[in-house]
């Protein structure tokens, strides 16, 4: 293994309970999850902090700027880039994201979005958000 990457994704949660999920449109390294939904975020840059990254991240995928202050890491996962999680792998930063008002401009690297109930989500789900979505509605109570 020669290099690590670390992701952050944004769990942006609305006043009504509801998490903001994008679907991948399977542009450059993501041909393989083409069509899986997903939630705002990706890998940092070199110079970046996590928290800098992740609001670059959520402005670049959705055209909307998060408050640090607002976003608590809640669930650390690992995966790899085009599933290789042996030569490529991601360690992956899950932040719990409060907002009230927002308006979505996705990036080209989706084709759609959605807000969704925790309790009826749709599918496919990355495995890693999967993943985190069944930590989040175990442990935190969101409505």
């Amino acid at each position: 293994m020669s290099k690590m990457f670390v992701a952050n994704k944004a769990l942006l949660v609305n006043d009504e309970g509801k998490i903001l999920l994008i679907r991948d449109a399977g542009r450059g390294d993501h041909k393989t999850v083409n069509g899986f939904w997903d939630v705002p975020g990706g890998r940092m840059e070199t110079h970046e902090l996590a928290h800098e990254g992740l609001i670059r991240e959520v402005k670049e995928e959705i055209s909307f700027d998060i408050r640090p202050f607002l976003a608590k890491p809640i669930y650390v996962d690992k995966w790899g880039v085009k599933q290789d999680i042996q030569n490529q792998p991601i360690i992956g930063i899950f932040w719990l994201v409060s907002i009230t008002d927002i308006s979505v401009i996705l990036s080209s690297e989706h084709s759609e979005h959605m807000w969704a109930d925790l309790q009826t989500l749709p599918t496919p789900l990355l495995p890693p958000l999967e993943r985190a979505l069944t930590f989040m509605k175990t442990h935190y109570s969101i409505s």
